[in-house]
């Protein structure tokens, strides 16, 4: 799907992406686990967070607009999941604007862990002014917060690099086949392990295949 989506606009690419994100999102909400009134067991934080730190502004509204209308529809205590929600896209959106200008890092995704984990725990307080039980799960729902976030973060930090090194490799193999000179690569033995059409016309072959392993 990631393929899909690289070879969209940019705008557009934000907005499929925001979408598969919110699709996960919705998926990981219906399938929540709720061990106490008022917590729940789910990936949507971390869902909404990377949607917003990797997509920018069109995937997290996305994504933002289908957890709460579903988290609506749902029924129970609104405002402290749209709340966790907005803050969620918040802190996506702030490392996004931070990474305009340079590439993401690794250490970049764990602060963004990090800093969901933190936040997680403020809803969790929150939470408990109203379900007096959600405190002896605070550490489980927190740690699911951190390891998701990080996950998935690094997950499509890897995707968006194999696809940058697969572009990247476009590129450089259009301009060697574009390359008037001969270019060729040999073993020791002087058999062709690459070469462009250039060499090829000079050897009398059709293809630049045909010289490999000779």
């Amino acid at each position: 799907f990631g393929d899909v989506i690289a070879r969209a606009s940019r705008h557009m690419q934000n907005l499929l992406f925001g979408a598969a994100m919110a699709a996960g999102t919705v998926g990981s909400m219906m399938m929540a686990y709720e061990p106490t009134p008022g917590i729940f067991y789910d990936l949507r934080g971390p869902l909404i967070a990377v949607s917003s730190f990797f997509g920018g502004p069109f995937a997290a509204l996305v994504t933002v607009a289908a957890a709460t209308a579903f988290r609506i529809y749902l029924g129970g205590n609104i405002l402290i999941a749209a709340f966790g929600i907005m803050l969620a896209a918040c802190i996506g959106l702030i490392g996004y604007a931070r990474h305009l200008s340079r590439a993401v890092r690794y250490r970049d995704l764990a602060l963004l862990a990090l800093t969901m984990a933190i936040c997680h725990l403020i809803i969790v307080l929150l939470s408990s002014l109203t379900y007096a039980t959600a405190i002896p799960h605070a550490w489980a729902s927190v740690s699911l917060a951190f390891l998701g976030t990080l996950v998935l973060g690094v997950l499509l930090l890897q995707d968006r690099r194999r696809r940058e090194l697969a572009k990247s490799n476009l590129l450089y193999r259009s301009m060697v086949d574009a390359l008037p000179d001969c270019l060729n690569i040999k073993d020791p033995d002087g058999r062709f392990l690459a070469a462009n059409p250039a060499t090829a016309r000079l050897m009398g072959v059709a293809l630049p295949a045909d010289l490999l392993g000779k």
